[in-house]
């Protein structure tokens, strides 16, 4: 069983013998479960139409506690939780905190955090065995933090340097980091140093002078929290936190206090009305921003349900690897039955419990005889465009692996005529494009800033390269370094037919809304939008994940920087 069922309580006594002062625990109000209900929404919309902004791994195991801590959308977390056992072993390979984070994942949605790779893997004892002798590389910031959260989820032992770590890293109350020889507090480490702590404390493995440390970080923590110096406030006068997003940071820290007990009314109305301007049900990464972000979402949404890293739990999701039945195949979810308009597609879903994962094979039946449909191999089957030669189409799938096999339920297709509408007439004048900084050569100065664009003859168009003066920030010795200059913007391929980009993925592959992703030989992760509010009709956006140099500002406060990983803007395509 996993210790958060029994943890709460233990750790408010702890807390009330140091601070005498027994919290609010009082902050919903009626427009909470309609908050996280679109939220929830929203992030299942996504994952099953632009899955390719779940990047990574850890990414997608953000959805997954995201939907388990809000209990909703089983079918998205199985999703998820498959998508993962794919994806999983890559990101946790040799990387203590990647491991962590998955055995968090795992019991986060009520899977056993010990199989959630295989029947045939432990992952919380391979995790003891990379941190039980040791200090180690943990692989990312937040390492140790995840490290004792999985661990005492895991009802285990949490190593003394794991938690002598996190002390170390705690000044003023605050959590954070080093830059050289200044220490840096940060609401994202405190809401996560807060949950670790918190967990720590009630973990009966770990010493008592341990314990007892621990429930003081934690209300030390909670004060530095609450500071006006470390905290903002909106036009409405609710107060926030930030780093490089208000939505996650403050997601996280009021979750995080909100399992210690304390009120988070304030944090709460800020984090609704900041969801309201997207007019999706999702957050923007950046402050008063109109566009849904998902690591914003996945992050901020804790904060409305009030539940973390530390307590967030779920069974909607049986456990997908069924290893007290020798990990045979068992259908979890049917496919079900459908009825679409013609020229639209279709899409069955079957997911199927096992170990190893079972092999999925898509079934259609012809005249009586059930026949694989070539290239369906996977949990989702998705027929485009049908039309009437597939109207009552029967389709199942078969699941199997090397304990066994098993047969879904039959699922049909109705397909529906639709009318056709006239096509509209074509302009025989096509429109010049405007003139703008990213499409005309020469140097100028818009609202302020020097732009420099040059132009020149790309395949069948033209190809703009437009720099901006600005001041840029590099790493030098350890030490961050600034320094002014032109520096890249962006990249924009000028009015040519959609037709001519039929083969390359800056351009859609020529497809009309296309939303491609795709891994270059560096690794690095690119992906490309098109006909968007953001691109505009007639045109795509291209998108690169990067580490780059974040700004980090506060008011009253110097100027400080740090690396993150982000989609940078690279390059837009134009259509005539």
């Amino acid at each position: 069983m996993s210790l958060v069922k029994r943890t709460g309580a233990v750790f408010v006594a702890l807390l009330l013998t140091l601070t005498l002062v027994a919290p609010s625990t009082a902050h919903a109000d009626a427009t909470d479960d309609a908050s996280v209900t679109n939220a929830s929404t929203w992030i299942a919309d996504t994952w099953k139409t632009k899955r390719n902004q779940f990047f990574a791994a850890g990414t997608t195991a953000d959805g997954v506690i995201a939907l388990s801590a809000a209990n909703k959308e089983p079918d998205t977390v199985r999703s998820m939780l498959l998508d993962l056992k794919g994806r999983g072993p890559a990101y946790a390979a040799d990387n203590p905190a990647g491991l962590a984070k998955m055995i968090l994942t795992a019991d986060v949605a009520g899977q056993n955090p010990r199989t959630l790779f295989g029947c045939q893997r432990d992952l919380v004892a391979e995790l003891k065995a990379m941190v039980t002798d040791g200090p180690v590389s943990s692989g990312e910031y937040w390492g140790p933090y995840l490290i004792a959260i999985a661990l005492t989820r895991a009802e285990e032992q949490v190593p003394d340097w794991v938690i002598d770590y996190m002390q170390a890293h705690q000044e003023g109350g605050g959590f954070g980091y080093r830059e050289g020889n200044k220490f840096v507090a940060d609401p994202d480490y405190t809401a996560v140093g807060i949950s670790a702590m918190q967990l720590v404390a009630t973990n009966d493995k770990v010493s008592a002078t341990h314990r007892s440390a621990a429930a003081q970080s934690v209300s030390d923590a909670v004060d530095w929290s609450q500071n006006v110096l470390n905290r903002r406030s909106d036009a409405a006068g609710n107060y926030y936190w930030t780093t490089y997003s208000p939505a996650n940071s403050t997601g996280m820290l009021a979750s995080a206090l909100r399992e210690a007990g304390e009120d988070i009314t304030s944090p709460v109305k800020f984090l609704k009305a900041q969801q309201t301007l997207t007019k999706a049900g999702g957050w923007g990464s950046e402050l008063n921003d109109t566009k849904p972000n998902v690591m914003a979402t996945t992050q901020a949404v804790l904060g409305i349900i009030g539940k973390g890293y530390g307590t967030a739990h779920s069974t909607q999701v049986g456990d997908l690897a069924n290893c007290t039945n020798g990990g045979k195949p068992a259908f979890q979810t049917q496919p079900q039955s459908l009825s679409v308009d013609s020229g639209s597609s279709a899409t069955f879903t079957a997911y199927a419990a096992g170990d190893p994962s079972p092999a999925i094979t898509w079934q259609k039946d012809v005249k009586g005889t059930w026949t694989a449909i070539s290239g369906a191999n996977t949990p989702t089957l998705i027929l485009d465009k049908v039309g009437a030669d597939v109207n009552g189409l029967r389709v199942r799938a078969v699941a199997s692996n090397t304990a066994g096999s098993a047969t879904s339920s039959v699922a049909t297709l109705a397909v529906k005529p639709v009318a056709q509408p006239s096509p509209s007439p074509s302009p025989t004048v096509k429109p010049t494009p405007p003139k703008t900084v990213y499409n005309t050569p020469g140097d100028r100065t818009v609202n302020g800033r020097n732009w420099r664009t040059t132009c020149e003859p790309y395949s069948k168009t033209t190809r703009c390269r437009t720099l901006i003066e600005a001041t840029t920030v590099s790493q030098v010795n350890g030490r961050f370094v600034t320094s002014k200059g032109y520096v890249f913007n962006n990249l924009t391929y000028l009015p040519s037919p959609r037709s001519l980009w039929k083969t390359n993925p800056l351009g859609g592959n020529g497809k009309p809304k296309a939303d491609v992703t795709w891994t270059a030989a560096d690794g690095r992760t690119w992906r490309t939008e098109c006909d968007t509010a953001t691109t505009g009709r007639n045109g795509c956006r291209t998108y690169a994940t990067a580490r780059v140099i974040d700004i980090i500002s506060r008011p009253g406060q110097p100027t400080t920087y740090r690396w993150v990983t982000k989609e940078i803007f690279n390059n837009m395509v134009q259509f005539s």
